[in-house]
């Protein structure tokens, strides 16, 4: 799933991403030492980079896409007086994005398309981010331990070599929910908190609405659209009903009945049964149901059943 390159040269660096159209240009002495981490599915793109040597970037970033940078090394230049070991930034999508990095600088950047995020955010939201792309970046201070310990979980799932349908969403779904949380902080009423019978609306109806099509798992992206909320909304219900998020509260929920299954059809096999309830890949669904329940699946195939 992640790609790793090495270069010893400044405009090889730049060529590991081609349709960036990036271009560096060398300003410190010596020889080069770069390396870049990559990761790309259904338009999303992380990547961890880090070059040795100082350099000017002039990049062409997607336009329709919310790209975040997080700095984990970013050695102060001793001439600029506010500049940031570390920070969190919004990038604007601009056709030439300029920037001159510091020698020993280590990046990680998580680039997402925008059409993600339209059920996810509120409209207030969304439409700012979208403004923002433009012309400033927005800087998240308060996040900062957030995205690196999820930035840096997203990378090591990457190094994972595993293609199944269940990992891709899986990871799919923690790099959108990544942008998201950040972006909701630019959420000038986000104090609000719904109502007791409204949390438990959702909760409820997201409930009905796995058990409606089990085959199939639902995204935080498909309820907020199904239920018309906004992704803070759905994460704060969940959070208050149940104690955990939408994708745990779900995927346990298809585990439970997956061990129902099991328990009444001692002959079907496992990963039939698994399939049933939206688990594409048995090696998976063995080990999320064995974190669960403490035991394999095929511990149930010794149980009588009453």
């Amino acid at each position: 799933m992640q790609h790793y390159f090495h270069s010893c040269n400044v405009i090889e660096q730049a060529s590991f991403l081609p349709d960036w159209q990036q271009r560096y240009d060398q300003l410190s002495c010596g020889n080069v030492k770069g390396q870049l981490w990559l990761t790309e599915l259904d338009g999303l793109r992380l990547f961890r980079e880090t070059l040795n040597q100082s350099v000017v970037q002039h990049i062409r970033l997607p336009k329709d896409n919310f790209t975040v940078l997080l700095r984990l090394a970013w050695p102060q230049n001793i001439y600029a007086e506010d500049a940031p070991d570390n920070d969190l930034t919004l990038i604007p999508a601009q056709d030439d994005f300029y920037v001159v990095t510091p020698a020993d600088m280590d990046v990680i950047c998580l680039s997402v398309p925008c059409q993600e995020f339209v059920h996810l955010l509120s409209e207030e939201v969304y439409n700012r981010c979208r403004s923002a792309l433009a012309d400033r970046h927005l800087v998240f201070p308060s996040k900062l331990s957030f995205a690196r310990h999820e930035l840096l979980g997203l990378l090591s799932m990457a190094q994972r070599d595993d293609s199944s349908g269940d990992w891709k969403s899986l990871f799919k779904q923690r790099a959108i929910d990544t942008v998201a949380s950040l972006l909701e902080e630019l959420d000038s009423d986000n104090r609000y908190r719904p109502t007791p019978s409204t949390r438990q609306y959702i909760v409820r109806r997201s409930h009905e609405l796995l058990m409606d099509d089990p085959m199939t798992p639902l995204t935080v992206s498909d309820l907020c659209q199904r239920l018309k909320v906004s992704r803070r909304t759905l994460q704060y219900s969940f959070q208050a009903v149940a104690g955990v998020t939408p994708v745990h509260y779900l995927r346990s929920i298809r585990l439970n009945e997956a061990r129902r299954a099991l328990l009444r059809s001692p002959q079907q096999k496992i990963s039939e049964i698994a399939a049933r309830w939206g688990f594409e890949h048995s090696s998976y669904f063995t080990l999320a149901y064995q974190k669960l329940f403490a035991e394999k699946p095929s511990c149930l195939r010794h149980v009588p059943v009453h």
